[in-house]
Order: structure tokens, then sequence, then C-alpha cells
């Protein structure tokens, strides 16, 4: 059985995959995240996922490489990562009381026979209200800049 690979560096996603207890390996895809102007949060997140996975595949033959990436749309735009507190905080005040959709994209590639599997899911969460207290409490617990 080809050996599973992460195509990612982020935390969330490696403790998502541990979950299942299953072995696998992290690498850093190199894959330029800059959307297109032509193009809609589902090709963004569908795009990036293949582009991730297969990017490692030279370095990575004979194995399963995942490649995933997500998105979020509040008002009609996609909403980048804050990297600053002050964004993650503008962000969440954006999405008080609002219905902010969530595009996931992944992509399961096999790089001993090319191989592509995709999946792009959409999903909807619906934001109350919140305080600035509650905002700044979240933003100084959880570090949402990445």
């Amino acid at each position: 059985m080809p050996k599973l690979i992460l195509a990612s560096t982020s935390p969330w996603r490696r403790a998502l995959l541990e979950k299942l207890q299953i072995s696998f390996e992290c690498a850093a895809p190199e894959v330029d995240e800059t959307p297109r102007s032509d193009e809609s949060p589902r090709q963004l997140v569908l795009r990036l996922a293949q582009e991730k996975a297969q990017s490692l595949a030279s370095r990575y033959p004979d194995h399963l490489i995942i490649g995933s990436d997500q998105v979020c749309v509040l008002d009609g735009e996609i909403t980048g990562k804050p990297l600053t507190e002050e964004n993650a905080r503008l962000q969440l005040r954006k999405a008080s009381g609002n219905i902010v959709t969530f595009y996931t994209g992944l992509a399961l590639f096999n790089s001993a026979n090319g191989h592509l599997q995709t999946e792009v899911e959409p999903f909807d969460v619906h934001f109350r209200h919140l305080s600035e207290a509650e905002i700044d409490n979240y933003v100084r617990k959880e570090h949402p800049l990445h």
C-alpha cells in the first residue's frame, strides 16, 4: 500500500488526519495561492487542492498525496486569511449575525499512476451576534491568523 502524504503544514489539518489514527507524513507544497480574477470560490479551492497534491508528486513517487484548501465567502466575497489580529477582529465583526459559506476542496493524488480524485464541499455557518469582548477573547485565545 502506498504511503500517505498530507500536502500541508497546517497544524489543524494535521490534527484532523491524526484523529483517523493512520500513518502519514506532512510536506509543504509549493503553490501560489493567489486567487485568479475569474475564479469562483469552488474553482479556487479545487485548483489549490489539486496543485498542492500534485506539487509533491516528484518528491514522493508511489505515494497517495492529499491536498486541501478552504476559503470563506462573506457577502459574496472571498475572505482571505486575516494575518493580523486587527484583520481577524474585522472579519469576525463582519461575520457576526451573518451566514458565512466555507468551501473546502480536497484532492487525493496517486503519484504512482497519476489518478486524481477531487471533491468540493460548501457549508454554511450561521454566526450568532458576537460582542466586542467575545471577539477580543476569541482572537486572544485562538490566534486565528493563518
